[in-house]
């Protein structure tokens, strides 16, 4: 999926349905109108929706033409939580994104 600068991949409140890895480009993730995190190449993002079932917890928008790859959710899911060491891991760090203590899925060492 490409999406151009300026444009939204989801906005906060929408249905989640699919889980995107940065191929390349850049863009920033949103909360309450608010930056809270770049985006690059490497970066994932969306898995709070999928594992916790809830609404898009923010709003993601390209900040440069930004080429997405993406999981849908029955596949994501199926991965993370079919291995009980990875559900324990991935529940740990959605408690983490939450609380603001840990860093996007799939992130890069910096």
């Amino acid at each position: 999926m490409t999406v151009a600068a300026g444009r939204q991949v989801f906005a906060e409140g929408d249905h989640g349905d699919s889980f995107y890895g940065v191929a390349a480009g850049a863009g920033e993730v949103c909360r309450s109108q608010r930056v809270v995190q770049a985006l690059r190449p490497g970066d994932g993002f969306g898995e709070i929706a999928l594992l916790r079932r809830c609404r898009r917890m923010a709003t993601v928008r390209a900040t440069a033409e930004l080429e997405l790859r993406m999981i849908e959710s029955e596949a994501f899911v199926a991965v993370l939580t079919g291995h009980r060491p990875s559900a324990r891991a991935a529940d740990t760090h959605i408690t983490g994104l939450l609380e603001g203590e840990a860093q996007p899925a799939v992130a890069k060492p910096r």
